[in-house]
């Protein structure tokens, strides 16, 4: 009896182990990972949640990477004799040329990690590493990835999310891109020069688009522009995080007018325009130009069509295949008073003088089918149109978003704000993007009635403006 007991307990413990040996790609048992030394976490909201999380989250990344192959993490104390305490910078910020010097003689290390961490509203935690050259300060991988809120809780169940977010930084997958604007933007040969040309590339040099997530159809684009009219396309996933990035050269001749269904619309000081199509990776595939046209000045794409409006107050509906090539048009007005506003999920929106505003639902050729007025109180301004949302921004900051019926009926509306100086710039997709007077960015998402779920910050960049959120 003692013995079969003893040989049942003799199996159990070599299944767990063979349950707990981790395979990891054959392209870490190599050299990818030494040499490298595990830098500061810093924590944003730690101090509130009676959690030690930059040590408990530091000393996970360790474990993980000592157990791939050839691969040994240094020493922290050493490190933290060399980083200066209460450094205002974080990450390799932190660190002059003299100490990232002294950092490579004492350890014959060549790069460096760091961490950031911040408990997100929904409780989850958000997740940051970044690895840097010790030499030259330039980094080497990224990754953001997100702990849900109910593995946040049990410490243990932590680990497989870190663990999958380290490997893939490793292996160099797509979201270990450098988020644009930490540095000045370089030059893009591959893109045509700003300035009499589109802001387009000439697709046939792109350089090869990396990896895509598993599901890039669910990612969103918010466009940025850098002071120099270079643009910089990020692709977030559901929860605002970025995925990867691609720059494009505008020139500051063109103005950013709307991001819809993949489609991106710019107008030229000249008056034409240019309709980029972007791929899933932020490339842009196409692109088409019209105009100019005199007397006519284009506002926005929306759900195949472009709306422009002429001197007179009159518009032209434009409907275009995929190629942003015309179709057909239709005209309207003018119509003493009223100035046509937007065009976006079959609602022309018109405003007139007064302040009071008109919806009218459009069929796919154009055509008027009904209308519905409505009294807008003064102080408050058109920001966008998508879908069945209309976003209002009020002088005092404060937003009110409106949900339309199928007949241009307000169903219900939500307020937010006023918050100190943060501006909303843009809603689509049940995300509603904000502007700090820093140049920081908040993009929240809201659930069905609008109410805010959870936000996710961004920046600020130097030099770097965000401008729009869109599918």
């Amino acid at each position: 009896m003692k013995n079969a007991m003893l040989l049942c307990l003799f199996l159990l413990l070599a299944g767990t182990a063979r349950s707990q040996e981790k395979k990891y790609p054959q392209k870490l048992d190599n050299d990818i990972c030494t040499n490298l030394i595990i830098g500061d976490f810093a924590c944003k909201g730690c101090a509130a949640s009676d959690k030690d999380l930059p040590n408990d989250v530091r000393d996970d990344v360790v474990e993980i990477l000592q157990s791939f192959k050839y691969c040994k993490v240094l020493n922290r104390e050493k490190l933290a004799e060399i980083i200066k305490t209460g450094d205002s910078e974080e990450g390799i910020g932190s660190l002059n040329a003299e100490q990232r010097s002294q950092l490579r003689q004492y350890y014959q290390a060549d790069r460096i990690l760091f961490g950031n961490l911040k408990i997100q509203s929904n409780g989850s935690l958000l997740i940051t590493v970044e690895i840097n050259n010790l030499a030259t300060a330039d980094q080497e991988g990224y990754k953001r990835f997100t702990v849900p809120a109910n593995k946040f809780e049990d410490y243990d169940s932590r680990h497989p999310f870190i663990e999958k977010g380290m490997v893939s930084m490793l292996l160099g997958s797509s979201d270990t891109d450098k988020p644009a604007g930490t540095e000045p933007a370089p030059s893009d040969k591959n893109n045509k020069a700003a300035g009499a040309d589109p802001p387009a590339g000439d697709t046939n040099t792109k350089p090869a688009a990396p990896a895509t997530p598993a599901d890039p159809a669910q990612n969103g684009t918010l466009i940025w522009q850098h002071t120099t009219g270079v643009v910089s396309v990020w692709k977030v996933d559901p929860d605002g995080a970025q995925v990867l990035y691609r720059e494009h050269k505008a020139g500051t001749d063109w103005t950013l007018l709307s991001c819809a269904d993949n489609k991106v619309l710019w107008r030229h000081s000249s008056g034409k325009i240019s309709l980029w199509t972007l791929g899933t990776d932020g490339i842009v595939l196409k692109y088409k130009e019209h105009g100019p046209i005199a007397g006519w000045t284009a506002l926005n794409y929306a759900d195949g069509k472009i709306l422009w409006r002429h001197t007179s107050g009159k518009v032209s509906l434009w409907t275009l295949d995929d190629d942003g090539n015309q179709l057909r048009y239709k005209e309207h007005g003018p119509f003493d008073g009223w100035t046509a506003q937007i065009c976006a999920g079959g609602n022309l929106i018109w405003q007139h003088s007064s302040g009071k505003v008109s919806v009218w639902k459009i069929d796919a050729n154009g055509n008027q089918t009904t209308f519905k007025e409505h009294v807008v109180p003064a102080g408050w301004n058109l920001v966008s149109c998508a879908g069945n949302k209309v976003l209002w921004r009020h002088s005092s900051g404060k937003i009110s978003l409106w949900t339309l019926d199928a007949y241009g009926n307000l169903l219900r509306f939500k307020e937010h704000g006023p918050i100190g100086g943060w501006t909303a710039v843009s809603y689509g997709n049940q995300k509603l993007l904000w502007r700090h007077s820093s140049g920081k960015i908040s993009l929240w998402t809201l659930d069905e009635e609008d109410h805010q779920l959870h936000f996710i910050e961004h920046g600020p960049i130097p030099g770097w403006t965000a401008l729009i959120y869109g599918k």
